[in-house]
């Protein structure tokens, strides 16, 4: 691969978080606190049509990070040493590409993608479990970041980090979080607003604000680093709350997803909205192309880079697909059907 700046080339930092679908500040959600991340979108590019592939965990994470459907990845649900189900052989995920193309690649926090670890691309993996043999939560998995970030400040080579919260799946009541209904309750219209409800959505919220302080320590220790101008930074989940008609199902609840990305050095910036209708299959061609990168032809994904850098760019699918092998439902949506 040709040289490039380091603009051309940027660091890659993605935050994934677990079953929080759209459920943000900055999706138009009031009662929800996440200043961090609503500043985050202020800042970057907050996309308003984005949708998972699959609404279960690791099914929908094979798609984002490889850019190929299920039915060609393997992975259709989820990773179990005696499910059966997993990438195939053959798949690379974004840590293999990246990682082939010159790029430091490092796993915080969780993965979903495979039982074994060492399957994947990484060439370090940390704090994916506390001392106690259990999996670290947001505030935790942030510090390693932030550390790493500090000891990356003079490096010269590019970087994917790719860090994973187990906030906010299910259970919402954990020791270390307190329910927050401080700026009301948010009841989505799709549930029964009674009071179970109402105190289950407080511990969500009550989680998701443990997220979004994680997402400030993250985004601090970027802009400290001295390397925010050159690192694109996703924040992003896998598919919807664990509701009712939302996660496991292709009503929208289960397939509305968060994706703000921001790069101020490649103009990915500015408080603007990507308003097209895309999918998390696109995710990994995007990526590729911003940094520089020849995608794969078996990709199957599009790419939205365009779109990032011309509001005007045409828009680069007319339709997005789902489906949940379990349950055996497919959905296809249009800018105008369902």
């Amino acid at each position: 691969m040709s040289s490039t700046t380091s603009h051309d080339r940027p660091n890659i930092l993605v935050i994934t978080t677990h079953d929080s679908g759209r459920y943000f500040g900055c999706y138009g959600i009031d009662e929800l606190r996440t200043p961090a991340i609503d500043a985050l979108a202020a800042d970057g590019v907050c996309f308003t049509r984005y949708f998972a592939t699959v609404p279960i965990c690791s099914a929908s994470r094979a798609t984002m990070l490889t850019g190929r459907y299920p039915q060609s990845h393997g992975l259709m649900d989820l990773v179990h040493p005696n499910a059966g189900w997993k990438l195939g052989d053959d798949e690379r995920h974004l840590s293999h590409l990246l990682r082939d193309a010159g790029y430091g690649t490092y796993l915080f926090g969780m993965q979903h993608e495979a039982w074994d670890v060492n399957t994947l691309g990484f060439d370090e993996t940390h704090a994916q479990h506390a001392s106690g043999g259990g999996r670290q939560f947001a505030g935790e998995v942030a510090e390693s970041v932030a550390e790493f970030l500090a000891s990356s400040a003079q490096d010269t080579s590019p970087f994917y980090a790719q860090v994973g919260f187990v906030e906010t799946h299910t259970p919402f009541a954990r020791e270390h979080i307190e329910p927050d209904d401080s700026n009301s309750v948010y009841i989505p219209p799709y549930v029964q607003p009674d009071g179970p409800m109402r105190q289950t959505m407080a511990e969500f919220q009550g989680m998701l604000r443990t997220v979004d302080d994680a997402v400030r320590t993250i985004v601090d220790a970027l802009a400290a680093s001295g390397l925010e101008e050159d690192t694109l930074l996703v924040f992003t989940t896998d598919h919807g709350i664990e509701l009712p008609r939302s996660k496991w199902f292709l009503y929208d609840p289960g397939v509305e997803i968060a994706l703000v990305m921001r790069w101020p050095g490649g103009g990915i910036d500015g408080g603007r909205t990507c308003d097209h209708l895309l999918a998390n299959v696109d995710f990994v061609p995007s990526v590729l192309e911003l940094a520089g990168m020849t995608v794969p032809e078996n990709i199957e994904g599009v790419s939205f880079a365009a779109n990032l850098a011309d509001d005007a760019a045409e828009a680069p699918r007319d339709a997005v697909f789902g489906m949940y092998q379990k349950f055996d439902i497919r959905s296809v949506r249009t800018d105008d059907f369902k």
